[in-house]
């Protein structure tokens, strides 16, 4: 077994352990265990572990039959057990730089102790960037290594490692990979410039040392993290401000779509390149650019550490040829980090080929222990039609607003654009037949929105506080970004994956948090995709079963209130009568008012919504929809995908108000790659396809034609801009400074703005 390392002194002893540390490396490649337990702040604990194996090793490994995320596909790397509490971020002293480690332990993060995946990794450090330990805090490397006796000042270099993390997300992995690649940057900083200095001027003296080290930081990558979407790359980039508080002169830059190229161009151009996070089209872009390309590609030549977050999301999503092309452009030489939350067969395919063969692996999710899909209360409802699917959604989120009064805060997925723009239009004018009424703050998030306004809202969710809230969403929030506090995710209609709705699922169990509920609602033709999801807890409810439980609810709390209990003691106890909806919170809703007389008038609310929805900008959803559905018909729904024609052709009468069925020609089924029905009968007598309604225009329309509060300005409320209007202020505190301002980012330090994204670990 490898020999520990003992850190209770920097004498001798601790260096000759090392060196019997990588002696024992170098004749056993990948032995080393990943996991160092400590038995106090100032001392790593000698333990045993079983030798973790390299990548190679298991790579041929096939996952179990059925499953979504096979665990035990991975390599068994410790049967030790992590302590509890967790180790503290004070054992890193010597271990990082100093002003990193400030960042952590004070201002801006004021951490004490590790999540999992970051002790797991940080513990690692330094050998993990293959760097010695930095000397005491006011000592130079030189007065350092004058106390080494000559053996010791022989000793090998740690050689850098590669890593695949399997962690669950909200787990605090951001810090866990950026400040190893931070680490990095100063070394190779600190040594490159020098030997630059000598190559250029011959000496080091008179600043010469700061002019080469200001132009390697301008000309290389410290650390190319590449993130899924727009929305997690900017989260990432505030965390990485964060992380660089301390260090005044490193810079960020940020490299995604719906920002300004030019500004983006030239801020890359001009500052310093410590920290890229980019999404893959954006970057691929840049890289192919004519003029700017050759840059870009010269820069990336010299990346020091390439990190892929969400490595799965970013397969899912289609970037692996993107991502084939990038990583091409960096050196050989580079270190290379895989974060991702599945280890599925393509996951093992692109670490076989971007990691080292001597690697390491890190579990995170041991097999004792769940998922959060797997501790999440989850139930599926098929619908008897598409009439009752808008109603049961307005059910689920009365019933959050119910059994967590003052604390409500909801996600409402959809899987298409056009139909997330219909329903945050839906909800938000139907708001008087919730709970909370008025007061329910409503947000959407989709790829039509301009990056600006989905950073203001995505802001504006994580910071609500109002008690009542619903982000109605596309896919683009479905991994990554923390939503603090959600208490339930509504899935309406089938998710691109299996995978894909256990991410979603997860929006509620964020950082090991086990509160919140999952509802998936089906229509009857989307039933067999529940087979998709064997594997996952779901219990079927029917539409009966929960208005039932609902209606117990409301009548239960409205009788308690009428009986002169007040509104806290009332809510308590409807909740504690019901065990499907109920969950034992504070009630802070100041509201007395008694709720079954609105709840009664949903229905008719939702007919007179219907009743002035404008008919083309409906077919628009529908033929989002057709294009999404058809795509899925053989591999999720099992279906001829004519059949899901006629079944949306239902959907945009009974759900979308439409008088008859959207007719769609032959020619333009074709285009989808449907074959029609031998003898089918056309039904309806609008045709389109080609024709643009008023859905969805970047500034103005919508889907009113008068209805509402406000008859003359449509329906669309101005406070909430609602289906394609702009929201002006209302989506909160995000505009001050960082990424996402319209006039192009600029990330200096002395500018800690951050980047209109909220925090996490």
């Amino acid at each position: 077994m490898l020999a520990a390392r003992n850190v209770s002194n920097i004498g001798r002893s601790l260096l000759r352990a090392r060196f019997a540390l990588r002696t024992a490396t170098n004749a056993i490649t990948s032995q080393s265990p990943l996991y160092r337990s400590a038995s106090s702040a100032a001392a790593w604990a000698q333990t045993e572990s079983e030798p973790s194996r390299s990548w190679e090793e298991y790579a041929e490994e096939k996952p179990q039959s059925g499953s979504l995320t096979q665990v035990s596909d991975l390599p068994v790397e410790d049967p030790v057990k992590p302590p509890n509490p967790r180790l503290p971020f004070s054992i890193l002293r010597r271990r990082i730089n100093h002003d990193s480690l400030k960042a952590l332990q004070k201002r801006p993060f004021n951490f004490e102790y590790m999540s999992e995946v970051q002790e797991r990794v940080l513990s690692l450090m330094p050998d993990l960037v293959g760097f010695e330990e930095r000397p005491p805090h006011g000592m130079s490397k030189e007065e350092f290594d004058a106390q080494k006796s000559e053996e010791e000042r022989n000793l090998p270099p740690p050689a850098k490692k590669d890593l695949l993390v399997k962690a669950k997300t909200g787990t605090g992995k951001t810090v866990a990979f950026l400040v190893p690649a931070i680490e990095r940057r100063l070394h190779f900083l600190e040594e490159e410039s020098k030997k630059a200095a000598l190559e250029k001027f011959g000496d080091v003296s008179g600043g010469k040392e700061g002019l080469t080290r200001r132009d390697l930081s301008k000309n290389t990558i410290g650390a190319l993290v590449i993130s899924p979407t727009r929305e997690l790359a900017t989260q990432i980039a505030n965390e990485a401000i964060k992380c660089l508080t301390w260090h005044k002169l490193m810079e960020v830059r940020l490299l995604v779509g719906g920002e300004n190229r030019r500004a983006q161009i030239g801020a890359f151009k001009r500052g310093r390149l410590d920290v890229v996070v980019a999404t893959p089209g954006r970057l691929k872009d840049l890289m192919q650019d004519p003029q700017f390309g050759p840059e870009i590609q010269a820069a990336m030549s010299r990346t020091g550490t390439l990190i892929l977050d969400e490595a799965d999301t970013l397969l899912d999503m289609g970037f692996t040829e993107d991502l084939n092309y990038i990583v091409d452009h960096t050196p050989k030489d580079r270190q290379t980090f895989l974060f991702s939350a599945t280890v599925s067969p393509s996951i093992k395919k692109i670490a076989r080929k971007y990691l080292d063969k001597d690697n390491l692996v890190i579990d995170c999710v041991p097999e004792n222990e769940s998922n959060v899909h797997e501790h999440i209360p989850q139930y599926a409802t098929i619908l008897p039609s598409a009439k009752e699917q808008l109603p049961h959604v307005l059910k689920l989120l009365a019933a959050d607003q119910l059994t967590n009064p003052g604390k409500s805060k909801s996600i409402v997925f959809l899987p298409t654009t056009k139909l997330t723009q219909l329903y945050a239009t839906f909800i938000r004018e139907l708001s008087e037949s919730l709970p909370a009424g008025d007061r329910t703050e409503v947000y959407e998030i989709h790829s039509k929105l301009e990056q600006r306004r989905r950073s203001r809202a995505s802001d504006a969710f994580r910071q609500d506080n109002s008690g009542a809230s619903v982000l109605v969403t596309s896919d683009v929030s479905a991994r990554g970004v923390d939503y603090p506090g959600v208490t339930r995710v509504i899935q309406v209609g089938i998710p691109g994956t299996p995978e894909q709705y256990i991410h979603r699922v997860g929006r509620t169990g964020r950082g090991g948090s086990t509160g919140g509920q999952g509802d998936l609602v089906l229509l009857p033709w989307e039933a067999k995709f529940l087979r998709a999801l064997a594997e996952v807890p779901i219990r079927q409810v029917s539409t009966e079963e929960t208005t039932a439980q609902l209606e117990q609810m409301v009548k239960a709390r409205d009788e308690l209130i009428g009986n002169g209990d007040s509104v806290t003691t009332a809510a308590k106890k409807a909740v504690q009568r019901n065990d499907r909806f109920g969950t034992r919170r504070a009630f802070s809703d100041p509201s007395t008012e008694l709720y079954l007389p609105r709840y009664h008038k949903m229905d008719a609310l939702i007919d007179e919504l219907k009743a002035g929805l404008d008919a083309e900008a409906v077919e628009e959803v529908f033929v989002s929809m057709l294009g999404y559905y058809a795509a899925k018909a053989d591999s999720l729904l099992h279906t001829p995908a004519m059949n899901i024609v006629q079944d949306l052709q239902t959907w945009a009468v009974e759900a979308g108000g439409l008088d008859s069925p959207p007719y769609v020609s032959t020619a333009f089924l074709q285009k989808l790659g449907i074959r029609q029905n031998r003898g089918g009968k056309r039904s309806g007598d609008r045709s389109f396809g080609d024709r643009r309604g008023n859905f969805g225009r970047p500034e103005g329309g919508s889907f009113g034609r008068g209805y509402g509060r406000d008859r003359d300005s449509g329906f669309p409320r101005s406070r909430e801009g609602g289906f394609g209007r702009d929201r002006q202020e209302s989506f909160g505190r995000g505009s001050d400074g960082g990424f996402g301002r319209s006039s192009g980012p600029k990330f200096e330090n002395k500018k800690r703005g951050g980047f209109g994204m909220g925090n996490s670990r």
